[in-house]
């Protein structure tokens, strides 16, 4: 290079041109080396949050299980790593150090080579690139956690199994010690939600709840009748009804009927009326809030099947496990039934009053969280006022529901409680907008594309609420 200027600078031939090319070529080096310049300070920036996340994931591990050792999890650490710092052609690694400094504390130490292209021809083949995290694990502190975690008909199968695994594996992680200062409850919810025949005392129905007794009713009913005849000419046909957004089909068997004669007849009739734990929604506002129950109760379903009922706040881990083994999969998708309730189950007051209040909560600097999962769009609502609007939920209005899930989003975010979101296989660009608008930061939002992603998202929860933190 330098005999070629020295050439350039010895040939008066041309010298306007010489100077003009000399000059271009000088500013295509000198942007070349800043672009080059800019990128590994990109590079830095980038392997510096690789490393956060990856001495997070290795300190976790180690909270969680305290006989991995230091080669396990610098193997754990330089996968995750990896993975997020992405493909990187002209970036080598030389080092990766991970050792425990002191007791419950972990460095990180990352160095690496970016390569250049244009700052070579100047002897500077690359650039050295260094980062070094810190995390340590911190005093316990209390955390209230209510998993509100969706049931309906499209999670059957697969979903629901790899859901229910992913929940137990973030009740173990936060329960990992017996003395941890924890508590869980579980919100299954669907179209309603369940919150349990027990709950349908005097003094609860004095308070909050409105629901009738159970009833039998047995009437005799008169009317002209049909014989039943013969079957004759039975085929198979096709038909098929619409589950929570998906169209299930399924053959049935029709048959012809003849000698049929018409008679009248009297039968005894029984009208029951029975209560199965299942809720409606308040009237709006109050279906977006946690108050004023006295004056606008809650709404019981009669002859309506839902959910599993509700777990309150508990350290129990054998009745955490359980209600999530006894979910199940069934009926349309209606967020704000599961949104309000989780906020319920944390709340101090009734219905539930497991909850510390919210003065306590900011006097011992503790957590309230919420964590949200669903596999889909809200596809019932609630529109207007009777049996079919509220307080049940009939209509299928996903602009009304939509509306009603971003205010509670809100409400509950007003009152410190931090929500994690989880969307599962969800297509609908609207309701991942809307999910992400409704955690607390863009980091406590999860976009799982399959069931591995879905069990990352809960460990990764998991390592956030654990008594984990970044030293620097």
């Amino acid at each position: 290079m330098l005999k070629i200027l020295k050439k350039f600078r010895q040939d008066n031939r041309g010298s306007v041109a010489v100077v003009s090319a000399l000059a271009a070529f000088s500013m295509f080096l000198i942007l070349g080396m800043a672009l080059e310049t800019r990128d590994a300070g990109d590079l830095r920036t980038t392997m510096q949050l690789s490393a956060d996340a990856a001495v997070l994931a290795a300190t976790g591990s180690k909270s969680r299980d305290k006989d991995l050792s230091m080669g396990e999890l610098k193997k754990i650490a330089s996968n995750y790593f990896k993975i997020s710092l992405g493909e990187k052609s002209r970036f080598q690694i030389t080092k990766f150090e991970l050792k425990e400094v002191e007791k419950g504390k972990f460095d990180l130490e990352v160095e690496g080579r970016y390569k250049t292209a244009l700052m070579k021809m100047f002897g500077v083949k690359d650039i050295k690139v260094a980062t070094l995290s810190t995390a340590v694990l911190s005093a316990s502190k209390s955390v209230e956690l209510a998993l509100v975690l969706d049931n309906t008909g499209s999670m059957s199968g697969r979903k629901l199994a790899t859901l229910k695994k992913a929940a137990k594996d973030l009740t173990k992680v936060m329960l990992k010690d017996p003395n941890a200062n924890a508590k869980i409850s579980v919100v299954p919810f669907a179209r309603h939600v369940n919150i349990g025949t027990n709950m349908r005392t005097p003094a609860n129905r004095r308070n909050w709840l409105s629901v009738e007794d159970d009833s039998n009713r047995r009437w005799r009913q008169c009317k002209w009748r049909w014989t039943s005849g013969r079957k004759v000419n039975c085929r198979w046909k096709w038909s098929g009804y619409w589950n929570d957004g998906h169209y299930v089909r399924y053959r049935y068997k029709k048959c012809d009927r003849v000698g049929r004669r018409r008679y009248w007849g009297c039968k005894w009739r029984t009208t029951r009326k029975t209560w199965r734990g299942c809720v409606g929604s308040r009237d709006f506002p109050k279906n977006t809030t946690d108050s004023d129950y006295r004056a606008n109760k809650v709404t019981g379903l009669m002859n309506r099947w839902c959910s599993r009922p509700i777990l309150p706040l508990t350290k129990d881990k054998a009745k955490i496990e359980q209600s999530i083994n006894s979910m199940f999969a069934s009926d349309s998708t209606y967020i704000p039934a599961g949104l309000v309730w989780g906020w319920r189950v944390l709340s101090s007051q009734a219905p539930f009053s497991e909850g510390l209040t919210y003065a306590e909560v900011a006097k011992k600097k503790s957590s309230k969280v919420l964590v949200l999962m669903t596999d889909g769009e809200n596809t019932v609502s609630t529109t207007s006022p009777g049996q079919w609007g509220y307080p049940g939920h009939f209509r299928n209005s996903k602009a009304e529901a939509d509306r009603l899930t971003a205010t509670l989003c809100r409400n509950i975010k007003a009152k410190n409680i931090t929500i994690f979101t989880v969307a599962f296989e969800v297509n609908d660009p609207a309701t991942k907008s809307m999910l992400r608008q409704c955690a607390t930061s863009p980091s406590n939002y999860f976009n799982a594309s399959n069931g591995a992603e879905l069990t990352k998202a809960f460990e990764d929860i998991g390592i956030q609420l654990s008594d984990l933190r970044l030293a620097r």
